[in-house]
């Protein structure tokens, strides 16, 4: 388990304490009381944000268990959770609640079992409940029963060693499929591309419960020998009818132009023009497949501009303005038409073919990657989590001609489990679906699923929401064995929060880009009411904070850093976002005038702290740096939950690169860090006048270099004319000595035992408990020693190993959190993936004019769990590369589909917010921008259309589209000289939203000014210092903070002892009369320490009680 997930449950289970009892004290609405009570059927529950789903699903369990008439025990209940923080505090949940129950009853029998039983419950996450199943089954699929769980890094290692086995047997068999292949996807000096493609081909395999077989489907799109065939697979079907969508939106944009034309009056030769292309465009949406729909767009001809005449009284701007429409629409069709319709039906089977040769050979290469790979594990007895489901469904399920069968273990747990309950369904996958699906009852149904398909933002890892939106829409809200129920009310946010919410999301979310339709069953309602508060701000509209980027202020100094205007240093658009997010919290965290929020332990409001404030990011690489930079430097603290840094750590690249070198000495860029490092104390200088006497036609390597160095300028008569070099030559050898022995030791030493020892002799440990961090810096390494302890016990051992490992761990992004010092009042800077399940009171969406990664859908070879692989064409005797039709689909899918992410991302971003929100962004020409925006933007519709949704590029585009419908942007609409929107559907909307644009220029100001306040309140402290003391008020303080206890030796006395104590106490005082001198260690030494008492902490001690000047910690 990574670092950052156990500090993550460790805040999971202080809110479970913090909870209490709540869920027996609850008032319960009839939707929730429904999910708790409803029984005898399968049950699939749709719980909004902040809708209290887990208190439900503990509530539900606890009447289970409890139910007079059909009491379960809550071991026959199967609880599956997404995360084992989830898992624990359900478990803590369910227990605490149990407890009460027997307090409350403490002669029923019944509930004391329960309270025995709820130890052993299977509450646990899907990968538990598969091991569970393969130890108890193992013999089923004769698997061995000593396996174990294979780390990651050592299955990084092994899946190198498997790829390069294979690639060298296929490269000596040197078939002419395979060169094309290597040649078309690795034509540089390695191999990795093609590596990747076979990795990545295989995880998409492995997220299928027959991998095999989905291997085998992929390649059914590229056999269709006729147009008829190839127009029946999924592809061509769900791309047809994109198609039609896109033709449609580009129709109803002619429709808007038209009626411009219409209000304007004298436009009639714009309006024949667009009246004749609408049609046309038309006529092609209504062809329902391919072929059809090709001839009809190829037949769509674009007429010329029309020209104005003197008697026309149209106004120019408008007319622009519709022609610049017109264009965008022209564009589009233009598009379509050279990426989907160029080919006829020959060329486009022939090049399908010519892309099918490549993908044929992919699927070989993964195939016998996965076949060679699973046996490699099986002979080391390894498995990874992957492979626990796989082997856990081989248990449960057998493949048959008629499809997926149970078996009769499977049947032995549907009667084993009364009800199998599922939390965050929407995140499941197909292969845990057929798990869980074959060990429930189809008789008498008893699945139970709970999540928000909303919130699901985990494609990445090939979660599966449509398994969730397949049942929502089959099961009914009426009573059935297959009922759905909404939980809409949200118990977390104030109103205007909710509000706001809506007003984006009735716009953005919809069910032709993410698959969910936003309407009134998936809004937010208010269940929470605030308590009012007349004496100081609370809530309020959530403000989205636009930033110009390019300020039209002559005289200002644009690109200044604020906070240090002389240094003429330039500011990045991250950290001028970061700048006026900080003025923002500088703002709200104002004694004076400051937001107030509710204190839900002291039950009353109180001043915003900066422990109250979480800044979201879609991604924190690269923003979370130089986000905080700023607010430390503005005098805010805040750190950053990053999940990853542990393998930049200074420290730990300084231990990782002298194993390197203990392995390896003749690598010069790991012996310069470490020279460089406080182990070798070698200086930047002292480096280049090593190299200089021993230049690279001399001397390769640095190695070379330095020891030859060493041996020259030993003789101090060699080195009298160079001064410093013989001692520079001494430490050298020093350092070599010191080197020479570490790798003599690497041979017979347990790697966590030679770091340890290499901690201890080196000094470096003591080294960093002395810097900045020092308690970070020391948890760093302690990691490293539980990793090299962890790797220890995998099937690769050594020194050599271990960096492979490492440096596998990095190539392939595998990272671990920094240790981290955790303040209590701090801004807490995270991702929104991270902040999922939490929740804060004052939110900053921020980071909303980032791009959206694209990478995926422009690579080389396209992978869809629904259609399988799209590549180009590649003809290998011409030499040529063409894109293919089923490429450009496969793309346009993904994307939307990526999109669909996107919209739930943002969605869970800004739901994490309790009392207020914030959203934030940056943009050059910031009015330019909005002004598009807006003439983009069809303000008499509720909802943005398909293409605005589709051709977006970052969240800032979605929320300046919706904002700008909303009243608060009317001063924006005055100050650009265009009409307001006064009729338009979500004008009238009364959602709290306020727009705030901010310029460089005034952010500057504002700086200077804190600066200035900053400066006269430590001038007032300096003068303060230098005034006469109050004598009396000196006494006071004296009396109080200097008092020593008169008898303080005795309370230093130890008032018992074990009889180990005595007996170690009897051994020191015969070794004392036998005059033996015997140091004791320095780390005994640190132990005896007195601790000093509150009342002496000013106090120097006395000359007798101070330590050595140098004490060795001991390092555990």
């Amino acid at each position: 388990m990574r670092y950052g997930r156990k500090l993550r449950e460790r805040k999971i289970s202080r809110q479970t304490k913090r909870r209490g009892k709540m869920a027996d004290n609850m008032t319960w609405t009839s939707e929730q009381k429904q999910v708790i009570d409803l029984r005898d059927r399968s049950l699939l529950v749709s719980a909004a944000a902040g809708s209290g789903k887990t208190a439900v699903l503990v509530q539900r369990i606890i009447e289970r268990i409890c139910d007079e008439s059909h009491p379960v025990d809550i071991d026959r209940l199967l609880v599956v959770t997404f995360t084992n923080a989830a898992a624990g505090e359900m478990r803590e949940r369910v227990q605490a609640a149990i407890a009460k129950r027997v307090e409350e009853n403490p002669d029923n029998t019944h509930l004391r079992r329960q309270e025995v039983l709820a130890g052993h419950a299977h509450i646990t996450t899907i990968d538990s409940f598969c091991l569970s199943v393969l130890r108890e089954h193992f013999q089923e699929i004769e698997l061995d029963p000593g396996f174990r769980i294979a780390d990651e890094g050592e299955l990084k290692l092994l899946q190198a060693d498997v790829l390069e086995a294979l690639l060298e047997e296929e490269y000596e068999q040197a078939s002419e499929s395979f060169i094309h292949f290597m040649e078309a996807y690795a034509p540089g000096k390695d191999d990795e591309r093609a590596v990747q493609l076979i990795l990545q081909l295989y995880g998409f395999a492995v997220a299928n419960p027959r991998p095999e077989d989905w291997l085998n489907h992929c390649l059914e799109s590229y056999g269709a020998e006729s147009m008829e065939t190839l127009e029946k697979q999924p592809w061509m079907c769900t791309m047809t009818e994109q198609l039609r969508t896109i033709l449609s939106e580009t129709a109803a944009l002619y429709k808007r132009m038209i009626a411009v034309c219409k209000d304007e009056g004298g436009m009639e030769s714009y309006e024949s023009v667009l009246l004749s292309e609408q049609q046309m465009i038309e006529y092609a949406s209504e062809a329902s497949k391919y072929d059809k729909l090709r001839e009809r767009v190829n037949l769509i001809r674009f007429g010329s501009k029309p020209r104005k005449k003197k008697t026309d009284s149209f106004s120019e701007d408008k007319a622009k303005r519709v022609w610049d429409m017109r264009e965008q629409a022209k564009k589009q069709i233009k598009s379509l038409s050279e990426d989907y319709f160029a080919d006829d039906d020959e060329r486009l089977l022939q090049k399908q073919h010519l892309a099918g040769v490549q993908v044929k050979e992919l699927v070989r290469l993964t195939q016998a990657f996965l076949l060679r790979y699973s046996a490699a594990k099986r002979k080391k007895n390894l498995v990874d989590f992957g492979d626990l489901e796989h082997l856990a469904l081989n248990v449960l399920s057998e493949k048959t001609p008629d499809g997926e069968k149970p078996t009769l273990v499977a049947a032995q747990y549907r009667e084993s489990f009364e009800e199998i309950m599922i939390d965050e369904y929407q995140d499941s996958n197909y292969v845990q679906e057929l798990i869980l699906t074959s060990i429930s009852r189809t008789d008498t149904p008893n699945l139970f699923m709970v999540g928000d398909v909303k919130q699901s933002i985990y494609r990445f890892r090939l979660a599966r929401p449509e398994l969730f939106m397949e049942k929502y829409e089959t099961y009914t809200k009426e009573e059935s064995t297959h009922q759905k129920i909404e939980l809409h009310q949200n118990f977390r946010s104030r109103k205007s929060v909710l509000d706001s919410v809506n007003f984006f999301f009735y716009q953005l979310m919809h069910k032709a880009v993410g698959n969910v339709e936003y309407d009134k069953d998936a809004a937010l309602y208010p269940g929470l009411v605030y308590e009012p508060c007349d004496t100081h701000p609370t809530g309020g509209a959530t403000e989205l904070m636009l930033l110009d980027l390019e300020d039209v202020t002559e005289d200002s100094e644009d690109d200044v850093k604020p906070e240090n205007e002389d240094t003429q240093a330039v500011y990045s658009s991250r950290e001028w976002e970061a700048a006026m997010i900080a003025e923002k919290i500088r703002e709200i965290t104002d004694p004076e005038s400051g937001l107030y929020i509710w204190d839900k332990e002291q039950k009353t409001y109180r001043l915003t702290e900066y422990r109250d404030i979480a800044i979201l990011l879609r991604t924190v690489s690269g923003w979370a740096e130089e986000l905080i930079s700023v607010l430390l430097s503005k005098g805010i603290s805040a750190s950053a939950d990053t999940g990853s840094g542990y393998f930049s750590a200074l420290e730990v690249q300084t231990i990782l690169n002298l194993l390197e070198i203990i392995d390896n000495p003749l690598q010069d860029i790991p012996l310069a860090a470490v020279m460089h490092s406080p182990i070798g104390h070698f200086s930047s200088e002292e480096l280049a006048i090593i190299r200089a006497e021993e230049p690279p036609s001399q001397c390769k390597h640095l190695y070379d270099a330095a020891t030859s160095f060493a041996q020259k300028y030993s003789d101090p008569a060699d080195a009298k004319k160079k001064e410093g070099y013989h001692e520079l030559a001494g430490r050298l050898r020093t350092f070599f000595n010191q080197l020479e022995t570490y790798r003599r030791k690497s041979r017979y030493l347990l790697l966590r035992e030679l770091l340890v020892y290499v901690l201890e002799d080196s000094g470096y440990y003591e080294f960093i408990s002395a810097m900045p961090g020092a308690a970070t810096r020391k948890a760093n390494l302690d990691m490293l020693l539980e990793r090299a302890g962890a790797f220890e016990k995998t099937s690769y051992q050594g020194v050599f190993q271990f960096v492979r490992y490492i440096n596998r761990l990095k190539k392939y992004s595998v990272d671990y959190a920094s240790a981290q010092e955790l303040a209590q009042n701090q801004v807490r800077v995270m991702s929104i993936h991270k902040s999922k399940g939490l929740e804060f009171p004052v939110c900053f969406v921020a980071g909303l004019g980032k791009s959206f990664n694209k990478q995926d859908v422009n690579a080389s070879m396209l992978f869809s769990v629904d259609y399988g692989i799209a590549t180009d064409a590649i003809d290998p005797t011409l030499r040529t590369k063409e894109s293919t039709v089923m490429k450009q689909a496969m793309r346009s899918q993904l994307m939307i589909e990526n999109l669909g992410e996107e919209l739930r991302v943002l969605y869970v971003a800004m739901t994490r917010a309790r009392e207020k929100l914030y959203l934030t962004g940056a943009k050059d020409h910031l009015f330019d921008y909005l002004e598009k925006k807006i003439h983009e933007t069809d303000k008499t519709a509720r909802e943005l259309s398909y293409s605005q949704l589709t051709m977006a590029g970052s969240f800032l585009d979605w929320i300046t589209a919706a904002a700008c419908k909303h009243k608060s942007f009317k001063a924006i609409y005055e100050q650009l000289g265009i009409n307001v929107p006064f009729d338009g559907v979500c004008y009238k909307d009364e959602s709290p939203l306020s727009v705030l644009l901010v310029t460089k220029s005034s952010l500057s100001m504002q700086t200077s000014l804190w600066r200035a306040e900053e400066a006269i309140k430590r001038t007032a402290l300096e003068n303060w210092k230098t005034k006469t003391t109050d004598e009396t008020a000196k006494k006071l303080i004296e009396s109080r903070f200097l008092v020593r206890y008169d008898d303080s030796p005795l309370s230093k006395l130890q008032a018992a002892f074990t009889v180990s104590e005595l007996k170690t106490r009897h051994e020191e005082e015969a070794f004392a009369a036998s005059g033996s001198d015997i140091r004791e260690p320095a780390a005994q030494l640190i132990k005896q320490e007195p601790k000093l008492q509150d009342q002496e902490f000013l106090e120097p001690l006395p000359d007798e009680e101070l330590l050595p000047e140098f004490c060795s910690k001991k390092i555990r």
